[in-house]
Protein backbone atom coordinates (compact mmCIF):
# COMPACT_ATOMS: atom_id res chain seq x y z
CA UNK A 1 0.00 0.00 0.00
CA UNK A 2 1.25 3.48 -0.96
CA UNK A 3 0.27 6.96 0.17
CA UNK A 4 1.62 10.34 -0.95
CA UNK A 5 2.30 13.44 1.12
CA UNK A 6 2.95 16.84 -0.52
CA UNK A 7 5.43 18.93 1.45
CA UNK A 8 7.24 22.27 1.36
CA UNK A 9 10.88 21.32 1.94
CA UNK A 10 11.87 25.02 1.84
CA UNK A 11 9.05 26.89 3.58
CA UNK A 12 9.90 30.28 2.02
CA UNK A 13 9.62 28.76 -1.47
CA UNK A 14 6.77 26.31 -0.90
CA UNK A 15 3.06 26.25 -0.27
CA UNK A 16 1.00 29.01 1.32
CA UNK A 17 2.38 31.99 -0.60
CA UNK A 18 0.97 34.28 -3.28
CA UNK A 19 2.09 33.40 -6.80
CA UNK A 20 2.45 35.39 -10.03
CA UNK A 21 2.41 33.96 -13.53
CA UNK A 22 5.13 35.23 -15.83
CA UNK A 23 4.97 33.55 -19.22
CA UNK A 24 8.26 31.94 -20.24
CA UNK A 25 7.18 30.92 -23.73
CA UNK A 26 4.52 32.23 -26.05
CA UNK A 27 1.83 29.55 -26.19
CA UNK A 28 1.00 30.56 -29.78
CA UNK A 29 4.42 30.59 -31.44
CA UNK A 30 6.55 28.75 -28.85
CA UNK A 31 9.26 31.44 -28.81
CA UNK A 32 11.10 32.23 -25.57
CA UNK A 33 10.01 35.35 -23.73
CA UNK A 34 12.82 36.71 -21.58
CA UNK A 35 11.76 37.64 -18.08
CA UNK A 36 13.27 37.85 -14.66
CA UNK A 37 12.25 35.04 -12.35
CA UNK A 38 10.92 36.28 -9.03
CA UNK A 39 10.26 34.15 -5.97
CA UNK A 40 6.53 34.63 -6.50
CA UNK A 41 6.94 33.09 -9.99
CA UNK A 42 7.79 29.57 -8.81
CA UNK A 43 7.25 26.98 -6.13
CA UNK A 44 9.56 24.30 -4.79
CA UNK A 45 7.55 21.44 -3.35
CA UNK A 46 8.11 17.76 -2.80
CA UNK A 47 6.34 14.48 -2.32
CA UNK A 48 7.08 11.84 0.27
CA UNK A 49 6.07 8.39 -0.95
CA UNK A 50 5.07 6.22 1.98
CA UNK A 51 4.91 2.43 1.60
CA UNK A 52 3.49 -0.03 4.10
CA UNK A 53 6.26 -2.42 5.20
CA UNK A 54 6.01 -6.03 6.40
CA UNK A 55 5.29 -4.79 9.95
CA UNK A 56 2.34 -2.64 8.78
CA UNK A 57 4.30 0.58 9.34
CA UNK A 58 4.52 3.27 6.66
CA UNK A 59 8.11 4.02 5.61
CA UNK A 60 9.31 6.82 3.31
CA UNK A 61 10.80 5.16 0.22
CA UNK A 62 13.04 6.29 -2.61
CA UNK A 63 12.50 3.58 -5.23
CA UNK A 64 9.02 4.35 -6.59
CA UNK A 65 8.30 5.69 -10.04
CA UNK A 66 6.55 9.05 -9.51
CA UNK A 67 4.81 10.90 -12.34
CA UNK A 68 4.08 14.61 -12.12
CA UNK A 69 1.41 16.02 -14.45
CA UNK A 70 0.70 19.75 -14.57
CA UNK A 71 -1.54 22.09 -16.54
CA UNK A 72 1.66 23.23 -18.31
CA UNK A 73 2.72 20.00 -20.04
CA UNK A 74 6.25 21.35 -20.62
CA UNK A 75 6.85 20.94 -16.89
CA UNK A 76 5.59 17.35 -16.56
CA UNK A 77 8.17 14.97 -15.16
CA UNK A 78 8.73 11.34 -14.26
CA UNK A 79 11.05 10.32 -11.43
CA UNK A 80 12.59 6.83 -11.38
CA UNK A 81 13.49 7.08 -7.69
CA UNK A 82 15.13 9.83 -5.64
CA UNK A 83 18.12 10.49 -3.46
CA UNK A 84 16.84 13.76 -2.02
CA UNK A 85 16.55 13.95 1.75
CA UNK A 86 14.11 16.00 3.81
CA UNK A 87 14.77 16.70 7.47
CA UNK A 88 11.51 16.81 9.39
CA UNK A 89 11.59 18.51 12.78
CA UNK A 90 9.24 16.71 15.16
CA UNK A 91 7.17 18.30 17.94
CA UNK A 92 9.75 17.24 20.52
CA UNK A 93 12.45 18.98 18.36
CA UNK A 94 14.00 15.65 17.39
CA UNK A 95 14.69 15.24 13.68
CA UNK A 96 13.69 12.55 11.22
CA UNK A 97 15.41 12.17 7.85
CA UNK A 98 13.07 11.12 5.03
CA UNK A 99 13.41 10.56 1.29
CA UNK A 100 11.34 12.89 -0.88
CA UNK A 101 10.86 13.68 -4.55
CA UNK A 102 11.64 17.39 -5.19
CA UNK A 103 9.65 19.33 -7.79
CA UNK A 104 10.21 22.88 -9.08
CA UNK A 105 7.27 24.50 -10.90
CA UNK A 106 7.23 27.88 -12.64
CA UNK A 107 3.95 29.75 -13.00
CA UNK A 108 3.57 30.62 -16.68
CA UNK A 109 -0.24 30.57 -16.81
CA UNK A 110 -2.48 33.09 -15.05
CA UNK A 111 -5.21 31.44 -12.98
CA UNK A 112 -5.69 28.13 -11.19
CA UNK A 113 -3.15 25.43 -11.96
CA UNK A 114 -3.26 21.80 -10.94
CA UNK A 115 -0.21 19.69 -10.13
CA UNK A 116 -0.90 15.95 -9.78
CA UNK A 117 1.53 13.38 -8.41
CA UNK A 118 0.99 9.65 -9.08
CA UNK A 119 2.84 6.56 -7.84
CA UNK A 120 1.54 2.98 -8.09
CA UNK A 121 -1.92 4.19 -9.20
CA UNK A 122 -2.24 6.44 -6.12
CA UNK A 123 -2.61 10.16 -6.81
CA UNK A 124 -2.45 13.34 -4.78
CA UNK A 125 -2.91 16.80 -6.26
CA UNK A 126 -2.90 20.46 -5.38
CA UNK A 127 -4.41 23.49 -7.07
CA UNK A 128 -2.61 26.80 -6.90
CA UNK A 129 -3.70 30.24 -8.08
CA UNK A 130 -1.29 32.52 -9.93
CA UNK A 131 -2.17 36.16 -10.49
CA UNK A 132 -1.02 38.39 -13.31
CA UNK A 133 2.39 39.93 -12.61
CA UNK A 134 2.35 43.14 -10.63
CA UNK A 135 3.94 46.17 -12.21
CA UNK A 136 6.71 47.94 -10.38
CA UNK A 137 5.90 51.44 -9.24
CA UNK A 138 8.17 54.17 -10.61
Amino acid sequence: MIKLQIISPIKEKGLGREYEAIPGKCFTCGQDVSHPIKESNYIDIGVIVWRLDDNDVFQAVNDEKLAVVTDDATQNRVFEGTGALYIKVNEDTSKTVLYYYPFHYEFKIIGTQKIMFTASDVSESIELDAAAPTKKKK
